[in-house]
């Protein structure tokens, strides 16, 4: 059993609810629009058609609103740090929000590991040797890396203010690109086909499951708000509204920019773009210019996306060191600026130590392998946090029976069934890749056992009880 009394000095040194909506919205939007909406058209050409790639995204895009749901609701009656541990530990005990923890602690750095090799692809315009030579483009990776950590060492406000500037910034991008880009629009091309999707006469909706994948890494980040909950002003209130209209907001930007990415240019040319955006511009106006500012302003957007990120990554982590789920050396907060300092570096080392790994596939190579292994680990999190919804909040009101239960519980199911229809959308390799973290984790759990027997089972059980009722 753990005895040790808090003192008066640790008591006042606790995480600051300096957060107010519009930082929420400004997360919420940032961590979401990152590399994905600037990636998005390329992607989506090369692995499925343009009637089929609609349909993923409306599935996507409706898939995680409910997702999202789960989120605000949860977090309402919980507005503490460590988001998703919280909600699971408390409806599925202590070793389900262990593997929760484990795999959204990988999601975290992994994330933001592929949103910095993205940046560093658009940097690549201006910088063609970063395109070929690994090793310059690795430094340049690991440079931005530990920027974005010390960005985020120096407090809530500083890593709150970057993003909402960087959330202003990639504003600017978006509207140039719908400016521009509409006034080549040709309902034409909407009805192209990549040949190399329809190959043998298949069927244009094989391919929605791929599309699927490639969509659902795009709403990536929605999840951060909740997780940050403990530095949110208000947050009963902020939290839901923040989640709900900045995942709203992005649904439409992504609708938007779509739509006219896929009446621009027929399937086949787009495929072959490596920078869509900068390209798109290029191919409308016929000069470099356009390419080069719109190559700026998607480096800062996409910056400002891996800032944003983890600082939701750091925060989850020091819920679980809170809760002594993982080593309490995660909970450890900087003196001064009162930030879970030791989740920050770990967090640096281990995102670092990803890039590097996967340094010699080139950037496209690591940005494909990072972003599907993250999506993945991210889906079994957001799975538990729909059964935590059902298992907390749903008041089945008497005697159980099937239909009252999905009466009951019908959009966490509904949601449920979306998340294990993208497991399979993401691919063997990725599920084999995310087992294998799993079972990683499973010594790691049996130490903690060890070292904390009771406070693994019981830690933070009390503030969750007092939260929900």
């Amino acid at each position: 059993m753990d005895n040790h009394v808090i003192s008066p000095a640790e008591k006042k040194q606790s995480l600051q609810r300096q957060m107010g909506l519009l930082g929420v919205i400004a997360m919420g939007v940032g961590n979401t629009i990152g590399s994905g909406l600037f990636f998005i058209p390329q992607n989506l050409a090369a692995a499925s058609t343009p009637l089929a790639s609609l349909i993923a995204f409306v599935v996507s895009a409706f898939g995680c609103i409910i997702v999202a749901f789960s989120f605000a609701n949860l977090s309402q009656k919980m507005p503490l740090s460590g988001g998703t541990i919280v909600y699971v530990k408390k409806a599925e005990g202590s070793f389900a929000a262990f593997l929760v923890g484990w795999y959204n602690w990988f999601a975290g750095p992994s994330s933001i590991a592929g949103l910095v090799v993205g940046m560093v692809a658009y940097l690549g315009v201006f910088f063609p040797v970063l395109l070929v030579n690994n090793v310059a483009a690795l430094i340049v990776c690991l440079i931005l890396y530990w920027f974005i950590v010390l960005i985020n060492i120096r407090g809530v406000k500083s890593a709150s203010a970057f993003n909402i500037i960087t959330t202003v910034v990639k504003v600017i991008p978006i509207i140039l690109f719908v400016l521009i880009a509409a006034t080549k629009f040709d309902f034409a091309n909407l009805t192209t086909v990549n040949p190399a999707m329809v190959q043998d006469g298949a069927s244009q909706f094989a391919t929605i499951p791929a599309g699927l994948a490639v969509t659902m890494w795009c709403f990536m980040g929605f999840d951060t708000i909740a997780q940050s909950a403990g530095v949110v002003k208000d947050p009963e209130k902020n939290i839901k509204r923040g989640t709900i209209l900045s995942i709203l907001f992005v649904t439409i930007v992504y609708v938007l920019v779509i739509f006219i990415a896929y009446g621009v240019m027929d399937q086949e040319m787009l495929a072959g773009t490596s920078a869509p955006f900068s390209e798109i511009l290029q191919y409308c106006t016929g000069s470099n210019v356009w390419s080069y500012v719109m190559s700026i302003f998607i480096m800062f957007s996409i910056y400002g996306c891996a800032s944003g990120t983890l600082l939701a990554a750091a925060q989850f982590s020091y819920g679980m060191g809170e809760q002594k789920i993982f080593p309490p050396i995660f909970a450890k907060l900087h003196p001064k600026y009162n930030t879970p300092i030791t989740a920050l570096i770990i967090e640096g080392i281990f995102g670092s130590l990803l890039i590097i790994a996967n340094y010699t596939k080139g950037l496209a190579g690591a940005y494909l392998f990072i972003i599907l292994v993250s999506t993945m680990s991210t889906i079994i999190c957001f799975i538990a946090t729909v059964l935590s919804d059902i298992m907390l909040l749903r008041d089945m009101g008497g005697k159980v029976t099937p239909w009252r239960y999905i009466k009951k519980c019908a959009l966490p199911l509904l949601a449920f069934v979306y998340l294990l229809y993208a497991i399979y959308g993401t691919g063997y390799e990725s599920v084999m890749w995310g087992f294998l973290f799993l079972l990683l984790g499973l010594p790691v759990y049996a130490y903690m056992r060890y070292k904390y027997p009771q406070s693994i089972v019981k830690s933070g059980e009390a503030a969750a009880d007092e939260d929900v009722h």
